[in-house]
Parts: structure tokens; C-alpha cells; sequence
């Protein structure tokens, strides 16, 4: 009886072991499945904002040139240009991107060269970039202006001082688009961005565009303490989104690129892929419960069979023993009473003899 229980208990331990190792192995799997696709957010966040970092550091070392170029040229140019006739300089934006456009302004902010034939901003001497290069910034980068058509551009803004006093700045108007162009060559979907951010906590540029905001208490310069790059997983102080945000710092220029991954969108594949899993697996893992609720049924059964045997073999003992006792106390009478017959002593002594024999044996 023992040993069927113990027999019993080993088989619901077993069962139950394997039931556990099955959970434990699709925990793990889970898990990793989840730290893959995360993994791989982080690494495409990181390399996007790497080639962010790339293109735009290209972008503004092509401006920077252009620049100086211009400078050198103001000295040649028509100075008929203050008069009315916004002029061009020649061949001195030759090497800037498609889309890009200079302009050139005068001491007093006013608008004197352009590579745009209908120039809008005439006079800027109230704008903070104009003020910035005015109080000593050889070279600064202004934040997302609108263009009164609409147009959204960032600028890199030169002090034109040749001559000693400040004489004027020259800017190079850098298209949002450029951004986008970039997004879209990316692949980037849903709620994912990219943005360059200045050293100082401002944000220079971010498609989708919005109005420029100070960063400076964001978690992004906690991480550039430690690393020039990375990657890390915050809500976006814009627009209140999680992402996973890649990191990278331009070499020559102080600014941050940065590549936003939205990360519902990262985490889909991984949730598509769990419930496809899910749906496969359940089948089995109905099968199994079922055949584990059969097991133990039938071994729950057995035991009260086994139950019921015992507590029958129990009671037939018990009537035995009790059939043999009466017996026995039969007998007993039986003897009693041929002692009280006068027999011959043999007689008696014979059949007492016999009766007490059956009463051993009983």
C-alpha cells in the first residue's frame, strides 16, 4: 500500500516537473524573443542616427565653405544691392546641396544678395541669430524658422567682419525636407523621428517638424557624459511618445544627431509573433492539461478503489475473526456440557479430547 502511494506521488511529481520545465522553457523563450527584438530597435535607432550624423556633418562642412566663399566675394560684389536689386554671387554657392539657398544681410539686417530669385525675409536685425553673430559668434547654427511661404529651414549662420567691424552675416538656409528625405530613406514608420540637437539643449531640427524647444534637462545629456553615442529608451519630452533613441555626436559641429524609434511600433513584430506562438501552441497545451486532468482522475480512482479493497478486506477479517471466536465459544458450550452428562470417564475424557482439538484449531 506504501509503495503504491509512493509510486503514485512519483508520477504526479513527474508529471508536474514537466509541466514546469515546459513554462519555464516558453518564459525563456518569451523573454529572449523580447530582448531580440528590442536589440534590434536599439542597434537600427543607433546606426540611423549615425548616418544622420554623417550626412549632416557633410551638409554643414559644404555650407561652411560656401560661406567663406561669399565672404570673399562681398568685397567684388555690386554694392547696387543695397538700393533694391537683390543680387547673386556667382558661382560662390556652387558646392551647396540641392535645396539649399544663401543670403547675405547687411550691418543694419537688410537683405543685400540671395540665391533666391524672390527673396522673402528683407530685414532680420530683429532675429536672434542676426543679434547672436552681431555680439561676436564667428560661426552659429540657428534653430527651425517658417519661410513666410511656409517652408521650414534651419540656418548656419556666418559674422561677416572682414574689414574689422561687424559688417553684416551671411546664412545658408537648410531645408527641414532634408530630414524627411532622410526618414523616408531610412524606412522610418508609425511615430518615429530624427532631429539634430544643439550642445546647449536646443533643438535645432526634428521631422516631423515642430517649434524649437530647450532640451537641456532631457536624458540625452546625462548619456553624452559618458559615451559620444549610444542609445537609450525614454518619453519624448515633444510629444510624449516612448522610443528608443539612438544617439550620435557630430565631430566638427555641436550638435547631436538623433534617430527616434517609436517603440510600440519596434515591439509589434515581437507581440505578432507571440500571439501567433500563442494560438499554435494552445492546442497542445490544452492536450496536455487534458491528459494531466485524465491522469489524474484515473490515478484518483484507483486510490479509491484501492480504498474500498482495504476497507472490505478490513471488515471481511474482521467477520472471520468473529465467525472463528463464536466457534470457539461454541465448542466451549459443547464441552461444558458433556461434562455435566455422567458418561464413562473414557468416553468423556475421547470426546473432550476431540472438542478441545477443534478449539485449538480454531
Amino acid at each position: 500500500m506504501v509503495a503504491t502511494f509512493q509510486a503514485k506521488t512519483a508520477v504526479r511529481a513527474t508529471a508536474f516537473a514537466m509541466l514546469a520545465m515546459l513554462a519555464l522553457l516558453a518564459a525563456v523563450l518569451v523573454v529572449e524573443s523580447y530582448n531580440s527584438a528590442r536589440s534590434k530597435a536599439t542597434i537600427t535607432a543607433h546606426r540611423a542616427a549615425h548616418v544622420v550624423a554623417t550626412q549632416y556633418n557633410w551638409m554643414f562642412e559644404a555650407s561652411a565653405h560656401a560661406l567663406q566663399r561669399i565672404e570673399d566675394s562681398i568685397a567684388t560684389a555690386d554694392p547696387s544691392g543695397h538700393s533694391g536689386a537683390i543680387m547673386g554671387l556667382g558661382n560662390a554657392g556652387r558646392d551647396l546641396p540641392v535645396g539649399f539657398h544663401y543670403s547675405v544681410f547687411d550691418a543694419a539686417g537688410n537683405l543685400t544678395h540671395s540665391s533666391l530669385a524672390s527673396p522673402s525675409r528683407l530685414n532680420i536685425a530683429d532675429s536672434d541669430y542676426f543679434r547672436t553673430a552681431r555680439e561676436g559668434a564667428e560661426l552659429s547654427l540657428s534653430p527651425m524658422i517658417r519661410e513666410p511661404d511656409g517652408t521650414a529651414v534651419f540656418l548656419v549662420v556666418r559674422r561677416l567682419d572682414r574689414s574689422g567691424p561687424f559688417t553684416g552675416i551671411a546664412t545658408v538656409s537648410i531645408p527641414i525636407a532634408t530630414l524627411e528625405s532622410l526618414t523616408e530613406t531610412l524606412g522610418a514608420e508609425g511615430l518615429s523621428t530624427l532631429g539634430l540637437v544643439r550642445s546647449d539643449g536646443v533643438l535645432l531640427a526634428r521631422f516631423p517638424p515642430v517649434d524649437p524647444m530647450d532640451l537641456s534637462g532631457w536624458q540625452l545629456f546625462n548619456e553624452l557624459e559618458t559615451a559620444s553615442d549610444g542609445n537609450f529608451t525614454t518619453t519624448s519630452p515633444v510629444d510624449g511618445v516612448e522610443r528608443i533613441i539612438g544617439y550620435w555626436q557630430l565631430p566638427n559641429w555641436p550638435l547631436v544627431a538623433l534617430s527616434g524609434i517609436d517603440r510600440d511600433l519596434a515591439l509589434r513584430p515581437f507581440w505578432r509573433n507571440l500571439l501567433t506562438s500563442g494560438l499554435l501552441s494552445l492546442p497542445i497545451l490544452l492536450g496536455m492539461g487534458w491528459l494531466l486532468l485524465d491522469l489524474s482522475h484515473l490515478m484518483q480512482t484507483d486510490e479509491r478503489r484501492q480504498t474500498e479493497l482495504a476497507e472490505a478486506n478490513e471488515r471481511a477479517g474482521f467477520l472471520l475473526r468473529e465467525i472463528h471466536h463464536r466457534v470457539k465459544n461454541n465448542l466451549q458450550t459443547v464441552s461444558s456440557l458433556i461434562r455435566l452428562e455422567h458418561l464413562p470417564a473414557e468416553v468423556e475424557k475421547s470426546l473432550i479430547g476431540r472438542i478441545g482439538a477443534m478449539v485449538a484449531v480454531h
